[in-house]
């Protein structure tokens, strides 16, 4: 999809593994945004 449209930024909701997005970081600018597991369920180290 990248490749064929082209985005000059990229909207994630979740995760983004390296081994996933990694090749694509130079093509787009990415913005991660915590799903609401990631919100729901924050370890006491991540606040």
């Amino acid at each position: 999809m990248i490749k064929v449209l082209e985005p000059t930024d990229v909207l994630v909701h979740g995760y983004m593994p390296d081994d996933v997005f990694g090749e694509f970081y130079s093509q787009a600018s990415f913005h991660r945004y915590p799903s609401l597991f990631e919100e729901t369920h924050k370890k006491e180290d991540d606040e």
